[in-house]
């Protein structure tokens, strides 16, 4: 069976999470396109563009990427008006992302019957950290169960993003829970280039990345029956 790659969209306190190895869940009330075991996830976050340099601001942990193969679309993004403004996560094209995830289980349950464990696994430690929660929710968090801290954070988490009093209403509903393991860093790319493409540029390309990391290596690759070269840091 074909394995197949899906965007999906994660807040920046989900990305914080993922980045430090912190989250290997996720919850959805539905998916867009089935997703199966071993199926890539590719992340799409919020962003902006650095344009002086062919960058990508990544605003969850304030980082760039650069993108030397990139100077028309950096070129043509500056005449926007809305370029100095930080763009959503569905705005993300494919070629910006650097989180890609392979999908290591898929199944459905309610939404009620989330452990402890697998509370952890979502991250929730990392939305604690970034969401400034008033002293009234902490006490509330705190006064409960200690067994079950994560399974309430979890809650007010998900309250957040689905609206107040989503945890109670959905208890009994179905979610699809994917687990998966972050795989960017285990052939951690540089930049990507749709083929074909002239030697001179080509040679461009690859001066200007040598000058800038080290231990490169050239993979090619098929997508959407075009064919691509990724540049990837080689491992040490």
């Amino acid at each position: 069976m074909m394995r197949r790659e899906h965007p999906i969209i994660f807040q920046p306190w989900c990305v914080r999470a993922i980045l430090k190895g912190n989250k290997t869940q996720t919850r959805r009330v539905t998916c867009a396109t089935p997703i199966r075991d071993g199926d890539t996830l590719w992340v799409r976050e919020s962003w902006q563009p650095a344009h002086a340099e062919n960058e990508i601001f990544y605003s969850a942990d304030e980082s760039f990427r650069h993108f030397p193969d990139r100077q028309a679309w950096f070129d043509e993004d500056w005449k926007k008006p809305s370029r100095e403004r930080r763009r959503p996560s569905i705005h993300m094209s494919r070629w910006m992302a650097r989180l890609f995830l392979r999908v290591v289980k898929v199944r459905r349950e309610r939404l009620g019957d989330l452990t402890e464990a697998s509370a952890i696994a979502e991250g929730v430690g990392e939305w604690i950290l970034s969401c400034s929660p008033h002293a009234s929710l902490l006490a509330r968090v705190q006064a409960g169960n200690p067994a079950l801290y994560h399974t309430r954070l979890f809650a007010h988490a998900w309250d957040e993003i689905h609206g107040d009093g989503a945890w109670r209403a959905m208890q009994e509903s179905a979610v699809v829970v994917l687990e998966f393991e972050d795989i960017s860093q285990a052939g951690e790319w540089v930049c990507e280039i749709e083929l074909p493409v002239s030697l001179s540029t080509a040679l461009a390309m690859w001066d200007d990345l040598l000058d800038k990391h080290e231990n490169l290596r050239l993979v090619g690759f098929r997508r959407d029956g075009k064919e691509w070269m990724r540049i990837c840091k080689q491992e040490s």
